[in-house]
């Protein structure tokens, strides 16, 4: 049996958190799956906790185990923080997602396969939904060194890491400093890469697993540039020669996909 725990921020999330809610509960078909779902609500005034309250009856029907955390807090990765002291370190595999995005039906069942390779840390194909929930594109990345996340080459220079594609061990969760994590307010996601690069190398999955959704609205359009600065405070100095290895990533994200599958040792297929 794998345990996976995934945590789901939220504040006036309605409607947007009901396709992420239903995109969990399809994940239980697979009878050596676990799931824990942890909504961490920011208290909504818009239906979200209502909503949040209604479906735990649901999921229990289904086997999941729901927790709602519901407080005010200072941010997402404040109320997530906290969310994930309540949780605690009894289950295999973690991840997040934000209310709108969605994963793909048989996401948990292969990260769980992956899992099962002694794999710490995996992130799948870059995938991009339009506001009506329709998956328009998909990328393969071809590499995620530690030491350029750490230089915080991807979300810049590269491609953003796909937080909503991305799970994690126990181990690499026990590494996170919750209380550090409480203190940002946009690039806690940043802050997770920088830690968990310090221990493991992101494998890329070659596989849809999850998707980020544009929609109005959205907080990480609104407050780039805040998100900017918190970025640029958690990464290390950037080195010359790691200019000179993110252009040659920048070019072979370029390539045809049989041409990254030939040339990447960071992919695995499923």
């Amino acid at each position: 049996m794998t345990r996976i725990c995934v945590f789901v921020p939220v504040k006036n999330g309605m409607p947007l958190i009901q396709d992420t809610i239903g995109s969990i509960i399809g994940q239980t078909a697979f009878r050596d799956l676990q799931v824990t779902l942890c909504i961490c609500d920011g208290q909504s005034v818009d239906g979200t906790l209502r909503y949040a309250k209604e479906i735990e009856g649901k999921c229990t029907d289904v086997g999941i185990k729901y927790l709602l955390v519901s407080r005010a807090d200072h941010g997402m990765y404040d109320g997530m923080s906290y969310a994930m002291g309540v949780v605690g370190l009894d289950h295999d595999i973690y991840c997040y997602i934000n209310a709108g995005d969605y994963f793909s039906p048989y996401a948990f069942r292969e990260v769980a396969l992956l899992f099962r390779r002694k794999i710490q840390w995996v992130t799948g194909l870059n995938a991009y939904y339009n506001q009506r929930g329709v998956l328009t594109r998909t990328v393969l990345p071809v590499a995620y060194p530690s030491d350029l996340i750490r230089q915080g080459f991807f979300g810049a220079l590269l491609p953003f890491i796909q937080q909503e594609s991305t799970f994690w061990s126990v181990d690499l969760q026990a590494k996170i400093d919750l209380r550090r994590l409480a203190g940002y307010r946009f690039a806690g996601d940043a802050y997770l890469w920088y830690t968990f690069s310090q221990f493991e190398t992101l494998v890329i999955a070659k596989a849809w697993l999850s998707g980020f959704r544009q929609h109005e609205g959205q907080l990480s359009a609104a407050r780039m540039a805040e998100y900017r600065q918190e970025f640029n405070s958690i990464r290390d100095r950037r080195a010359l020669l790691s200019y000179v290895k993110a252009g040659v990533i920048w070019g072979l994200l370029r390539l045809p996909q049989s041409f990254k599958l030939a040339l990447s040792r960071s992919i695995v297929r499923v």
